[in-house]
């Protein structure tokens, strides 16, 4: 089974990403500091990265696109899936180190065979 970040700044899509991974482990970040301390503390058991196209930017964090610069400069190869339902924002994220573009439309179910090909 995977281990998988999750970063959403809405606290239900992490309940329906819990729904459709069962038997994964998920870790939740609902902004870039929180996702910062997930990779800080799991970083090197984690298969799969989930980035919300846009976190809430309250924390005073930056933004997505620098949270993805830096889990790929931090040497991760795993997959790295940008969410949202806005096309520029996927397109920006892929040009930042997603390899994976999923529209909140149709997860988690396309996110389970992402993280089928991880194993």
């Amino acid at each position: 089974m995977a281990t998988i970040l999750i970063v959403d700044d809405v606290a239900g899509v992490h309940r329906d990403y819990a729904r459709g991974l069962v038997g994964h482990t998920l870790l939740r970040a609902l902004s870039a500091k929180e996702a910062r301390e997930q990779w800080k503390k799991h970083g090197k058991v984690i298969d799969v990265v989930v980035l919300d196209g846009y976190l809430n930017p309250s924390d005073g964090e930056s933004t997505t696109e620098k949270l993805a610069e830096e889990i790929r400069a931090s040497g991760f190869k795993g997959p790295m899936v940008a969410s949202s339902s806005d096309d520029g924002i996927c397109n920006r994220l892929r040009h930042c180190g997603c390899d994976h573009i999923i529209h909140k439309s149709n997860l988690p179910g396309l996110l389970a065979l992402v993280v089928q090909t991880t194993r």
